[in-house]
């Protein structure tokens, strides 16, 4: 895993940097890639590979399937994010997940880390109450499995666009690589202002990374 770290910063950074995006790294022990046997090490190894490659969030952490392991590594990885100042990208499964929810929020209280520095994301209409009053950001995840664009809008359309960022979980499994630009076009059928769809795209995520210019 810390060879995925490396590649993030040495080769991905740059390549997305050539492209005129802007970069956010984080990294962490997401809680599906949990080792079985070494990850007491890689916490310790965490803290260093943040500051080294200036990341700007621990993250994705979370739960995936439950368990005292991976509430014990979430904790712990709230913990190097509130001592380094840095925000959390915090995971959400498919299954089960109001219940990862609910249990997410229990220990996200009990960690030092301010609500401000917190991205819950893949949320969807069955969390969302329970995040609402919260503090935390909400992300909303356009992608195959998760939420469509009408989806996403209908519910930023019922709570606002002041706490919702949206992303796209792209990776190796099916995606959507234009779930972000389908979804501004709806916003925009929607009537949303300029300003509603730059804070679900831009300023809330750049607020939360401490990088807003």
């Amino acid at each position: 895993m810390l060879d995925h770290f490396r590649r993030l910063a040495r080769i991905d950074r740059p390549r997305i940097l050539r492209l005129g995006l802007k970069f956010y790294l984080a990294l962490g022990v997401h809680p599906a890639g949990i080792p079985k046997h070494s990850v007491t090490y890689l916490l310790d190894k965490l803290p260093a590979a943040l500051g080294k490659y200036n990341a700007a969030a621990v993250g994705e952490i979370g739960l995936q399937h439950g368990g005292q392991v991976e509430e014990n590594v979430l904790s712990a990885q709230l913990a190097i994010a509130a001592d380094l100042d840095l925000s959390a990208i915090v995971h959400t499964p498919q299954l089960n997940k109001k219940e990862a929810v609910e249990t997410t929020l229990e220990i996200l209280a009990d960690s030092s880390l301010a609500a401000e520095r917190v991205l819950l994301d893949h949320l969807n209409s069955e969390v969302i109450d329970l995040v609402l009053d919260s503090g935390y950001m909400m992300g909303l995840t356009i992608h195959p499995a998760k939420l469509s664009p009408a989806e996403a809008v209908e519910l930023i359309s019922k709570y606002g666009s002041q706490n919702f960022v949206l992303s796209t979980d792209l990776g190796v499994n099916p995606s959507y690589l234009f779930g972000l630009p389908a979804t501004i076009s709806a916003m925009q059928d929607a009537k949303f202002t300029d300003s509603d769809i730059r804070k679900v795209v831009h300023d809330n995520i750049s607020n939360l990374m401490g990088q807003l210019p």
